[in-house]
Order: structure tokens, then C-alpha cells, then sequence
């Protein structure tokens, strides 16, 4: 039984396509963004096979409140979220993305919001950084990049992401070898991972990063962007 926390519309989290294949999602792929969303929440979710939707069945109290509340805001939005897999075989995408379903890539800055696609690919490698300090290689898993796109995508859903693509924030860091780095990325990827910001759109409303999120599911602190991008100081 779909339980509704807000007495809004359920239906925002539809499972989408294989985009490689262009075909619907098996249910080996089913099975794999519900598991990463399951992850994320507390809460119980299911796949409704009749409206192609993923549901709440149960509440869920434990450690990961703000990925609870972030599914939770999700599903009750009046904006749909896809979420698409770009992997067939040996072949497909690395990393992941996300953005507006019907092009109208304005609305997911301007405060209106739209409905929101997420493509699933390969994950790729980045820095992270344990509770004593020490520096790793991570390879990103499913969960990993389904987190990261959601902070985008509620957001985005909400039309307050930070507008443009220009690499002009900087990041700081040591790698794995003790060498500090800096990479500079979007300031909406920075504000994701690592930023700070309250939803004007819903009021009070303190938007997640990555890295509260990967603490939530204990997991090390992610340093940086993207590995193979590195400007020595």
C-alpha cells in the first residue's frame, strides 16, 4: 500500500528506458535503481509494474533522514523524475546526468521547475577522504551517481539550480600521492557535492549535498570532481 506523506500526487519517480538498447528496463535493471534509491531512504520503496512508478510501501525511521526526505520530496513533486539507464553490455555512457526531460532547460533556473531525466552509466573514479584523513581512489557505484544526480535534480525540479556550465569554482585538495590540486567545476556540481543552500521555493527547505548524503550511508567524504581532471598548484 502507497503511503503519502504530503497527500500529493505519488506518481513522480517513473522508471524509464535503456537508452543504449532504446528499450524499457528489464527487471534486472528494474532491480538495480531501485535498489540504489532503497539505498538512499529509510523508508520502503516498491515498483508499481502498473503505472511503472516507484512508490513508498512503509514508512522508515533510521540514520538517513535527509535521503528520506529527499525521495520523499521527489515523489510528492508536481514534476516527474525519469530515471533512465545508459548502460547495454560493454557499452554506454560513463558517469551520469540529468536535466530537463522536454528541453526546457530554462525552467530548472528561473524558479519554475520541470520534469527531470537521470541517465545511469558506467561509474568512474574519484578522490575520497576517510574520517582519519586518508586519501583514496573510489570507483562510483549505481547509489553513488543516483545520489549525486538526485541533490541535482530536486533542484532542479524546484528551478533553483545555479545556471551555466563554465568551470569557474574551484576545488582544493590532496591526491593520493600528498600532491595538493585544484580542479575547477560548474558551481552547481560544486554546490551538489559540497555547497551549501536553502530552497526559496520550498521554505525552509535546506537542500542536500553529495557529501551528507554519503555520510548518511557511511561512507568516506568525497574531494573532488572528477579524478582524470587536475590542475597542480
Amino acid at each position: 500500500m502507497f503511503i503519502d506523506p504530503t497527500g500529493m500526487s505519488k506518481e513522480d519517480i517513473e522508471i524509464g528506458r535503456n537508452e543504449v538498447a532504446n528499450r524499457k528496463l528489464n527487471s534486472n535493471e528494474i532491480k538495480t535503481v531501485l535498489s540504489a534509491l532503497q539505498n538512499i531512504t529509510d523508508d520502503k520503496l516498491t515498483f508499481n509494474k502498473k503505472n511503472n512508478r516507484i512508490e513508498i510501501k512503509e514508512f522508515g525511521k533510521g540514520d538517513k533522514k535527509e535521503g528520506t526526505e529527499l525521495i520523499r520530496k521527489l515523489i510528492n513533486n508536481q514534476n516527474t523524475v525519469t530515471i533512465n539507464i545508459n548502460i547495454d553490455g560493454k557499452y554506454g555512457m560513463v558517469g551520469a546526468t540529468s536535466g530537463a526531460t522536454n528541453g526546457d532547460v530554462e525552467n530548472t533556473t528561473n524558479g519554475r521547475g520541470t520534469d527531470i531525466s537521470i541517465s545511469l552509466g558506467f561509474g568512474h573514479e574519484i578522490y575520497t577522504m576517510d574520517s582519519k584523513g586518508k586519501v583514496s581512489v573510489e570507483k562510483l557505484s549505481t547509489t553513488d551517481m543516483l545520489t549525486h544526480e538526485l541533490v541535482h535534480t530536486i533542484a532542479q525540479v524546484n528551478g533553483e539550480t545555479s545556471p551555466g556550465f563554465n568551470n569557474n569554482t574551484p576545488v582544493y585538495y590532496t591526491d593520493v600521492n600528498g600532491n595538493a590540486q585544484i580542479e575547477m567545476i560548474p558551481k552547481e556540481e560544486y554546490l551538489t557535492i559540497f555547497g551549501e543552500r536553502i530552497s526559496k521555493k520550498d521554505k525552509g527547505y535546506q537542500y542536500p549535498t553529495e557529501n551528507r548524503l554519503r555520510r548518511e550511508q557511511k561512507k568516506n567524504k568525497r574531494i573532488n570532481y572528477l579524478k582524470t581532471k587536475q590542475i597542480k598548484r
